[in-house]
């Protein structure tokens, strides 16, 4: 082999790898950043209001609403289960002790709190807390919070669970009108309440999430109408500040936050209704370091609010389904049988970024941007590379030419 051919033969191999290193990244499963893969959903059907992620499984919990027509019976059925995201598979675990709906799910020291929340909608709201530990399947019961509230959220910061506003659920059903500001702590070495400063604006059906040792209450709504406020809470100093609102506003959607260790750090808040009341199939992007939204891959499935997410290796698990025999589409069974099928679903989603740490992007008023995975100086790169092994390429073809001749 003359020494021409084998520098073309090395260029071309090296052009070629910066193509493969520029193409869009992809997770470690081989599925690209920012896309959906569907899994396998609870088999018992109905909604799922919280779960919550201990030694590499998720647990999830809900319950569903059944009606028989035939009689005045009625009552909320209460559902769980332990999902093994390893084989794709289900194992039903121990109900929870008290039926309820809308209630806040924390994890701390490998045990699930479950804390308030409501029998069914305009019932008021309970102040019950359990506790799941896996490594028994059993439940215990934990002082119950100060004041009762549902459709809010619970988030662990150093040692403590915060349960911040929500809703009394007055009887009237008007579930925005009945948000209160509280902010309720709750300390699992002592068993024991206390409060913290009031959040800024009261709000009910937000997404949550902790980044950085900060709570971030985003979205939800308010008694005075406001559905797109972002608002941050630091347990350090036990202040509130505000950060930039979301592009659209949501209420009753459900989010998670990537940790830093397989995706850049970014709050992500799933579908949800609009200030409509239309459902909607968002997927909202927040990234704390500079303090700005964008859009990602939209959920595959409405939920109708009646859903939980779960984050494992930076992934997010979105699992729920409708939770109400209420309706013309549903056959009617007897009382005291399982739920109806009701729809279920359980979506993995693969954040921006994962495994490559590529920025949230920023979102621009380019009409082209980079392509979501990309490397946009990789690209240059290539480009640089594939000019300069062409001009090679044509150097040889003259020299070669001219010895002939």
């Amino acid at each position: 082999m003359s020494k021409s051919i084998a520098l073309l033969l090395v260029l071309v191999f090296l052009t070629t790898s910066c193509i493969i290193v520029a193409k869009p990244a992809f997770s470690s499963a081989g599925v690209a950043e920012n896309s959906w893969v569907k899994k396998t959903s609870l088999p018992q059907g109905g909604a799922v209001f919280g779960a919550g992620v201990v030694g590499g499984k998720i647990y999830a919990f809900g319950g569903y609403y059944y009606t028989d027509f035939n009689s005045t019976d009625s009552t909320t059925y209460t559902t769980s289960g332990e999902y093994d995201p390893a084989t794709d598979t289900w194992t039903k675990i121990a109900p929870m002790p008290t039926k309820r709906i809308n209630f806040a799910t924390a994890v701390y020291e490998n045990k699930i709190y479950i804390i308030g929340g409501h029998e069914y909608l305009s019932f008021p709201a309970l102040n019950v807390v359990e506790v799941y530990d896996p490594a028994t399947n059993k439940w215990t019961t934990a002082a119950p919070m100060p004041a009762p509230r549902a459709y809010m959220q619970a988030n662990v910061v150093n040692d403590k669970i915060y349960v911040i506003s929500g809703s009394t659920v007055p009887t009237t059903g008007d579930i925005l009108g009945g948000a209160v500001n509280t902010t309720q702590v709750y300390d699992p070495r002592l068993n024991s309440w206390s409060m913290a400063a009031s959040i800024p604006e009261p709000v009910a059906r937000y997404v949550s999430a902790v980044v950085d040792d900060k709570i971030y209450v985003m979205g939800g709504g308010t008694p005075s109408g406001s559905f797109g406020t972002t608002q941050i809470y630091d347990p350090a100093t036990d202040e509130w500040t505000f950060g930039a609102p979301s592009p659209k506003a949501f209420v009753g959607a459900v989010g998670g936050a990537t940790t830093g260790a397989m995706a850049p750090k970014g709050i992500y808040a799933f579908g949800g209704f609009d200030e409509n009341g239309d459902s909607t199939l968002l997927n909202q992007v927040y990234d704390p370091k500079t303090n700005s939204w964008t859009t990602g891959a939209e959920k595959p499935q409405y939920d109708y609010g009646y859903s939980a997410v779960a984050v494992l290796n930076d992934t997010l698990y979105v699992m729920g389904g409708t939770y109400s025999s209420v309706g013309p589409d549903l056959p009617l069974l007897p009382y005291d049988n399982p739920p109806p099928p009701f729809d279920s679903f359980n979506y993995q989603y693969i954040p921006f970024g994962y495994g490559t740490f590529n920025p949230i992007p920023t979102p621009s008023p380019s009409p082209s941007p980079t392509p979501t995975g990309s490397d946009s100086s990789s690209l240059v790169t290539v480009i640089v590379l594939v000019a300069i092994t062409c001009a090679l390429v044509a150097t040889i073809v003259i020299k070669r030419r001219k010895r002939r001749s």
